[in-house]
């Protein structure tokens, strides 16, 4: 439960979560238990076009780590009461009851709040809440580190076990070994023979993880088809990110200095 500042003061509200969650533990056994994702699609059937001025997100954990945000509602009281009697009327009474309390408790003043937050009750309902959302969280990420794994042992199943590759990307912002030689007025044999002195690629052109990780270099992936055996295989093209262009002028125009020295 959370107070926000709203025109008339500071007031409770419920997000859409939190409603699914109150709503969920007074089913009688045996009901299906509501999903947030039903939730959602019902607020604007009772709700109406105001509907859009209650929307807000919050943090899931990603497929690929991280967070990314997903979409929920956040409610005054008024709402909150209005989607609770869309499925019963004893439930709007319920939420009415407890938001009520909380308001009584937390909604007068700071001294008011900091003496709720003394109550032990009160301290023991958001200690549970917060267990509660912990407990879900490790649940979802539990799954999701499943899937992960799933993935991981189907990439490295499908591609080429090269050693770097965890850092392959496709990237529309990268130019070609080609590309970057004759920028810098040489040629592309020229600059790999270079790139190998500077330990940027091994013999077969291919980046060192380190210049991967330091964002460097890429390796770009395609696939082709062997005429041998008419299999699908992937090919890695070594290419050069914005960030690895500037250093490579740097050590390129670092070179023609050293070379022009040592011709005076």
């Amino acid at each position: 439960m959370s107070i926000v500042k709203f025109q008339g003061g500071d007031a409770v509200t419920m997000t859409s979560l939190e409603l699914v969650d109150f709503i969920n533990s007074r089913r009688s056994p045996g009901d299906p238990a509501l999903d947030h994702g039903d939730f959602l699609k019902k607020v604007p059937k009772v709700l109406g076009a105001c509907a859009g001025s209650f929307s807000t997100t919050y943090q899931v954990p990603g497929p690929r780590g991280g967070y990314r945000s997903a979409p929920c509602y956040r409610f005054p009281k008024r709402e909150s009461c209005l989607m609770a009697m869309s499925y019963s009327y004893e439930l709007q009474a319920a939420v009415f009851d407890y938001m009520t309390e909380l308001e009584q408790k937390l909604a007068k003043s700071p001294t008011d709040v900091m003496a709720a937050l003394s109550d032990p009750a009160v301290l023991k309902g958001l200690l549970l809440e917060n267990v509660e959302k912990r407990l879900a969280l490790e649940g979802d990420n539990r799954e999701l580190s499943s899937e992960n794994l799933l993935l991981e042992q189907k990439v490295a199943a499908d591609a080429p076990k090269v050693e770097f590759h965890d850092q392959v990307v496709v990237s529309h912002n990268v130019m070609y070994v080609r590309e970057v030689a004759q920028a810098i007025g040489t040629g592309q044999n020229r600059l790999f023979d270079f790139l190998k002195q500077k330990r940027w690629v091994d013999r077969y052109g291919q980046p060192y993880q380190a210049k991967i990780e330091a964002g460097y270099l890429v390796a770009s992936a395609s696939s082709y088809k062997d005429p041998d055996t008419d299999e699908r295989r992937t090919k890695f093209t070594c290419r050069v990110t914005g960030k690895g262009f500037a250093k490579i002028q740097a050590l390129w125009a670092s070179r023609d200095a050293d070379l022009l020295g040592d011709s005076q």
